[in-house]
């Protein structure tokens, strides 16, 4: 019993992680969205920071960090399910408590990254215009 139960965790943990790191590949791939954003509030005094492509540094930091941010805001999501199927299957206390510790851990994780990406965006929003961003 203890071996089917070891394979099917394993098994189960695998599937997650292939469906997660699909989202992951398709969220890389995406267009953006049509909406206002902080590369619609360029000046041209951010000219002289060009990429060789065109774009500005600004904006390529900016892209950089918004797809790290949501990347980690996958794996915080992962493991929030991994939490909870840890605290739906465990049978013993402990397997519950570690359940527990994952899920409060990874809802941290995901605070954290909300706050980070508020942050890096509205500074970056802000060094655009050489103002406070609204």
């Amino acid at each position: 019993m203890k071996t089917n139960m070891g394979k099917t965790i394993v098994q189960l943990s695998v599937v997650i992680a292939m469906i997660v790191a699909a989202l992951g590949v398709g969220y890389a791939f995406s267009n953006p969205a049509l909406a206002a954003d902080a590369t619609s509030v360029i000046n041209a005094n951010d000219q002289i920071f060009q990429t060789s492509s065109g774009g500005s540094v600004r904006t390529l930091i900016q892209t950089i960090l918004n797809f790290v941010l949501g990347f980690l805001g996958l794996v915080a999501v992962g493991y929030l399910i991994y939490g909870g199927f840890l605290v739906l299957t465990g049978g013993a206390e402990d397997a519950i408590e570690k359940g527990k510790t994952v899920m409060k851990n990874a809802v941290i994780g995901i605070v954290i990254i909300v706050v980070s990406f508020a942050v890096v965006n509205t500074l970056i929003s802000g060094l655009a215009t050489g103002t406070e961003a609204a």
